[in-house]
C-alpha cells in the first residue's frame, strides 16, 4: 500500500515538533527533583 503524500508532509512537519517537545521535556522534567533534593 502506497502512502498518501499529505501524510508523508505531515509526518516531516510533525515529527521535529515532536522531537523538540520531548527533548525539552527530557532537558526540564529531571531538573525539580533535583532542585528537592538539593535543598533536603
Amino acid at each position: 500500500m502506497e502512502k498518501p503524500r499529505s501524510i508523508e508532509r505531515w509526518g516531516v512537519a510533525v515529527l521535529p515538533r515532536l522531537v523538540s517537545n520531548s527533548w525539552v521535556q527530557a532537558i526540564h522534567l529531571p531538573q525539580p527533583p533535583k532542585v528537592l533534593g538539593l535543598q533536603m
